[in-house]
């Protein structure tokens, strides 16, 4: 007698409109379920199966990249309007090298964005639960904050940014707030996370900076060196936390010589 193959059972697609109330409940809540888990799926532990079978549901509404057993893959969301929000996200996920046999993701890359013309807006009330006041409440001091500014001093007809980095290396957690076009007043650089977009980065948890490869090679610029908070901003994280915690409409000022000098 032959023997019996396994076949998986196909995941049900849901229909566009009942696919962005799921993504807009899902947005707000990430499922009850703490970072670095995203919608259910815990890097270090999840497969590649495990995602699919999250994602797949939504694919009325979006679109995945093949995933690869070796690298990892994509869940791409059409920008779409929810609730009078036009909202872009985008999933990656890869496994570490030397996987093993149990195949479990390394880290989930999520971009999530409001767009408001042509341009990218602060987050809005859809993933509040990622503002910085609340990351800062829920999780603690980050183990490093990092701050740049993007002026492009050569270029006077480019965008300019100011970002924020954050790094909970041993929960797993690392994100990144983007603001557009930060005022600059006479020598003085001036920036407010509450008009950020965010991202995240999502590995196992790590005391020994082991995620440092798996970060850099999802963006580069987890890589690259800058001014400490101290240097940049006269400011310990400790007080950053404070800061930012207790006001969420706080600003960071920096020198602009920092930047352009």
């Amino acid at each position: 007698m032959p023997s019996p193959t396994s076949t998986e059972t196909p995941v049900s697609t849901l229909a566009p409109d009942v696919a962005r109330v799921r993504l807009f409940k899902t947005l707000k809540t990430n499922d009850n379920c703490k970072l670095p888990c995203w919608w259910g799926v815990i890097p270090g532990k999840s497969t590649g199966k495990d995602i699919h079978s999250v994602f797949a549901p939504f694919k009325a509404i979006g679109s995945e990249e093949s995933a690869s057993p070796t690298e990892g893959g994509a869940f791409e969301f059409f920008p779409m309007v929810i609730d009078n929000f036009n909202i872009a996200l985008s999933l990656s996920y890869r496994f570490p090298e030397n996987n093993g046999p149990d195949n479990s993701i390394g880290i989930i890359e999520v971009r999530i964005k409001q767009i408001k013309g042509d341009r990218y807006a602060a987050y809005s009330d859809v993933f509040s639960q990622l503002s910085l006041q609340n990351i800062l409440s829920a999780y603690g001091p980050p183990g490093n904050v990092g701050i740049e500014a993007d002026l492009h001093r050569f270029e006077l007809n480019a965008p300019t940014f100011f970002y924020f980095y954050l790094s909970y290396p041993d929960k797993g957690i690392y994100i990144r707030y983007t603001t557009l076009d930060p005022e600059i007043v006479g020598n003085k650089v001036k920036s407010c996370p509450t008009e950020a977009y965010v991202e995240l980065w999502l590995t196992p948890p790590d005391k020994n900076n082991t995620n440092m490869k798996l970060l850099t090679d999802m963006n580069m610029e987890w890589g690259y060196s800058r001014p400490s908070l101290l240097d940049a901003a006269q400011m310990s994280i400790e007080q950053f936390y404070e800061k930012f915690k207790s006001q969420p409409a706080q600003c960071l000022t920096t020198p602009r010589s920092v930047w352009t000098p």
